[in-house]
């Protein structure tokens, strides 16, 4: 039960900045490596691990590109192409096209998730959920139990950040 909790919560994050980047392209080309630098983060794999995880990684991105890409490509149009601004249906049609790319996404990714959680071992697997934790907790300070001025502040400072490199 924990697996299936947590095992697609570090991708979210560099699937998030692949969909959103102002140059998706560049940063689609550069999955093959951003997506183990971020695991990383969460838990160290040995050297068969990293292996096996670039092979099944190879081969995810080809299965994403050669099918879901015309997808996106017309739901950006699609977007691009509607009203502005959007309504509230607009908003909930688009909230759940994107949650139907997620679970064609993770339906295709949960044997590769299950097969490498599998071949990890007890250390491994508690760095993992303490790494996890952590990173929730964060999350949760953030978004969550912060004040309403300390969310409207991280914004800013976000959005000023992108405005700086744009």
């Amino acid at each position: 039960r924990w697996m299936r909790r947590y095992s697609a919560f570090p991708l979210l994050p560099l699937l998030l900045l692949a969909l959103t980047a102002c140059s998706f392209s560049f940063t689609y080309r550069q999955l093959d490596w951003l997506i183990p630098w971020h695991l990383s983060d969460y838990v160290s794999f040995d050297s068969s691990q990293r292996s096996e995880l670039e092979r099944r990684l190879v081969a995810r991105l080809d299965w994403h590109c050669s099918t879901q890409l015309d997808a996106y490509a017309e739901w950006f149009r699609e977007m691009h192409a509607q009203s502005h601004p959007f309504t509230r249906d607009h908003l909930e049609h688009h909230y759940q096209r994107s949650l139907e790319f997620w679970r064609v996404l993770m339906e295709k990714l949960t044997p590769d998730i299950t097969a490498l959680l599998l071949s990890a071992s007890d250390a491994q697997v508690d760095e993992l959920m303490r790494n996890m934790e952590q990173r929730n907790r964060e999350l949760e300070e953030r978004y969550v139990t912060a004040s309403w001025k300390k969310i409207q502040q991280h914004r800013r400072e976000r959005m000023e950040k992108i405005l700086r490199r744009w």
